[in-house]
């Protein structure tokens, strides 16, 4: 036998049932009666034959060589058409030689023994198979097939062989009724084939048990059950279009066990329940290469769900109109290097749900609830760019590692992260909108860790001015560490509300708000209604500013060991911190709050430094300019030393008498400013500051010297076990000293101490 290649999609396959010369076995046949006289003659013993059929439209309708089929073969042979010209090459989808049951019965049914039978170049149309309870034509046997598997081929093959499977190439199954499964064909591998407009009441709208290579599938409905393809693979360089599951199916264009599925396009699928696209009843599914397009789930994931390995795939415009993952659910093992493009859920994932992400993009997607693009699973060295929902306007609930976030919104809560980790992510440009307390966020809300990050021009704001959005960089975030923020704003909190950080570095965030009370903070912002907030060992600096020019950094949270700029502490506490002045920049004032061991260095405010501060403890006031006091606490253990007011050397001045000084060191103030209390050393005014200065110690210059009048003079009080002054020094080491720092004795040489 001579053997013809034809070339059809990307592969080239050598079939035996291309347009080839046959010796003593071929058949030709030009009409019904001949060919049920050809196949008869096969079955009664002529195993290989070639029925050549020549070109016309063949009705079968009328033929009852078995009860299950209008045509039956017994023996292995192939039946081809003799014009080769493929139905891609001809007006309407079609080849020459038409097989049309008239939606009588089956067009064929094969009998299990029969191994790999061919069909080439033919059109199966109108063939409907029967199940046993159905009443068949008066005449004729009773129906045996207990599915009703196949509407134009059946092959009863009992078991899975698949190498006996019947052989479909380049043949049409156009409209055919599959009973309950296998609208066009049943345990039939399929090459180079078009099924359209072929119907099942169960699952497999066109094909059923089979591999499926260079296929068209388009246009194929099941009224109640699972996919246009039925536990069918390999599926490879197919094309799916407009398929549909109703009835609560899954899988509009292909469903079952463990597959794998190549180079293929899937568009307009549609499902009444989950995977618009593709849906994994069992095994593993793997899927490379393929491209999904506006396919739509009633339930989850409008493209994929369950599958759980995906490599190199694009989705866009797939729509989960009623619960998780607009592209994608449940991929459990690993999605790698795919594009997410416009996808949409109405609840949960806008892209995908509950799946391992790596090396992927994700550019405007949306969630109707939350994660704009990713909801819960992983995401690791991926994008999100421009995607939104309410919550999460990139993802939500999701562990976020090495990813960049861009230009994505929220409604509410978390411009790019709701909920969920983050771990050396880089947030740019994401927003966040809404007036409500538990609204904002717009780099980051309610994440439980948050680490290594950058946030740059993150957004908590709605353009209103009578609207609070709360925490321009992170919100509700508890820990959050080793993270860098630059130029975020919002209504209340620039880089943060109501957040704990760590080791962070702030710069530029502000608020374009103009009030003038609490609700300017800029930095970081706690709030009493929910457990006491802190930020440790970070610095902020830069022009964290409002509106009104006022710089307040951290208002209603505890700061500990770190560097303020520009900015001041406000309702809240501070310990071993320091705050530097920025010209032009007011530090506004540290109201309503209390410090221990501070160092405040070159402030300026157009007001008051220090205003209602509960209480301050050995902190060193120097280099500051305007007023210092508006009502005070209890003042004990701090110096003050070379501040200015209109011009001149006032090292202690301000209104009111609200306040008690103790053991506090000071060389000028006003006659008008009364400084009440015990112990407090008043030095002369040519006598030097006794601090060390930056050339002995650039990091800490405004330490005390030894020949300081501030050592040795604080009162004694109840300091915790193991309390540090600013630079990390045993605070308790004898009688304590005036001031930020303890005494730094000298390290090396000889002390000599003369009474």
């Amino acid at each position: 036998m001579e053997k013809t290649s034809v070339r059809f999609g990307k592969g080239v396959l050598a079939l035996a049932c291309s347009v080839a010369t046959f010796a003593a076995q071929a058949v030709e046949v030009s009409n019904v009666a001949e060919l049920v006289a050809a196949i008869e003659a096969v079955n009664a013993g002529g195993s290989d034959t070639t029925i050549n059929v020549q070109p016309g439209t063949y009705d079968v309708s009328g033929v009852h060589m078995n009860a299950d089929g209008h045509l039956y073969l017994g023996k292995t042979c192939t039946i081809q058409g003799t014009d080769a010209t493929s139905w891609t090459e001809r007006d309407g989808r079609d080849t020459a030689v038409v097989f049309d049951a008239k939606d009588v019965n089956r067009i064929v049914y094969v009998h299990q023994s029969v191994a790999a039978p061919r069909f080439c170049h033919l059109t199966f149309q109108n063939g409907h198979a029967h199940q046993t309870n159905e009443t068949p034509p008066e005449g004729w046997a009773a129906y045996t097939d207990t599915y009703a598997r196949g509407g134009a081929i059946s092959h009863a093959i009992s078991g899975s062989f698949p190498s006996s499977r019947t052989v479909v190439s380049n043949c049409v199954f156009r409209s055919n009724n599959g009973g309950k499964q296998g609208g066009g064909t049943y345990n039939c591998n399929a090459w180079n084939c078009c099924y359209t407009n072929n119907t099942t009441t169960s699952c497999g709208s066109a094909v059923i048990n089979s591999a499926i290579y260079n296929c068209l599938i388009v246009d194929n409905r099941t009224s109640g059950g699972n996919g246009a393809a039925r536990n069918c693979g390999p599926i490879s360089n197919c094309v799916f279009i407009a398929n549909r599951s109703a009835g609560g199916g899954n899988g509009g264009a292909a469903y079952g066990g463990g597959a794998v599925v190549t180079d293929c396009v899937f568009s307009n699928n549609w499902t009444s329940g989950s995977g618009g696209a593709l849906c994994r009843e069992n095994g593993n599914w793997t899927v490379s290469g393929c491209r999904f397009y506006c396919n739509a789930a009633g339930g989850n994931a409008g493209a994929c769900n369950g599958v759980q390995t995906l490599t190199n795939c694009y989705f866009e415009g797939n729509v989960c109109s009623n619960s998780s993952g607009g592209a994608l659910n449940n991929a459990s093992n690993c999605v790698w290097r795919c594009t997410f493009v416009g996808n949409k859920a109405y609840q949960y994932g806008g892209a995908a749900s509950g799946s391992v992400l790596r090396n992927c993009l994700f550019l405007t997607n949306s969630a109707s609830t939350a994660g704009g693009a990713v909801y819960k699973g992983t995401a690791t060295n991926c994008v999100f760019a421009e995607n939104s929902s309410t919550n999460g306007g990139a993802a939500a609930e999701c562990i976020a590692v090495n990813c960049a976030f861009t230009n994505n919104c929220a409604l509410n809560q978390g411009g790019a992260l709701y909920k969920g980790t983050a771990e050396g992510c880089d947030f740019y440009g994401n927003a966040s909108f809404g007036g409500d307390w538990s609204y904002g966020g717009g780099g980051c809300h309610s994440a439980t860790f948050v680490t290594n990050c950058t946030f740059r021009r993150c957004v908590a704001w709605n353009g209103v001015s009578s609207t609070n959005a709360y925490g321009g960089g992170v919100k509700d975030c508890r820990n959050v560490v080793a993270c860098y923020f630059d130029d975020c704003h919002a209504a209340k909190g620039g880089a943060g509300c109501n957040s704990c950080l760590y080791d962070c570095v702030i710069t530029n965030c502000w608020s374009p708000q103009t009030w003038s009370d609490a609700a300017d903070a800029v930095g970081m912002r706690g709030d009493a209604k929910d457990s006491p907030c802190e930020i440790k060992r970070s610095r902020i600096y830069g022009r964290c500013v409002t509106a009104a020019g006022t710089g307040r950094a951290v208002i209603k949270m505890y700061a500990e060991d770190c560097e303020i700029v520009g900015g001041s502490v406000v309702w809240g506490g501070a310990n071993r911190c320091v705050f530097r002045g920025t010209d032009g920049v007011p530090s506004a004032c540290c109201d309503n709050s209390s410090f221990t061991n501070c160092l405040f260095a070159g402030c300026y405010s157009s007001g008051y430094l220090f205003t209602a501060v509960s209480n301050m403890v050995n902190c060193t006031v120097t280099g500051c300019k305007g007023q210092l006091f508006a009502g005070m606490g209890d003042v004990v253990n701090s110096l003050f030393l070379g501040n200015t007011y209109n011009g001149e050397q006032v090292d202690l001045s301000g209104t009111g008498d609200s306040r008690t000084f103790r053991n506090c060191l000071y060389r000028t103030k006003p006659d008008t400013f009364t400084v009440l209390g015990e112990g407090n050393i008043q030095i002369a005014a040519g006598r030097g500051y006794g601090f060390v200065g930056p050339e002995a110690n650039p990091e800490h210059p405004y330490a005390l010297s030894y020949s300081s009048p501030a050592r040795n003079k604080g009162l004694t009080i109840d300091w915790s076990a193991g309390a540090t002054d600013l630079a990390g020094q045993a605070r308790v080491n004898g009688q304590v000293d005036i001031g930020c720092y303890e005494c730094w004795l000298p390290s090396v040489g000889t002390l000599i101490s003369v009474h």
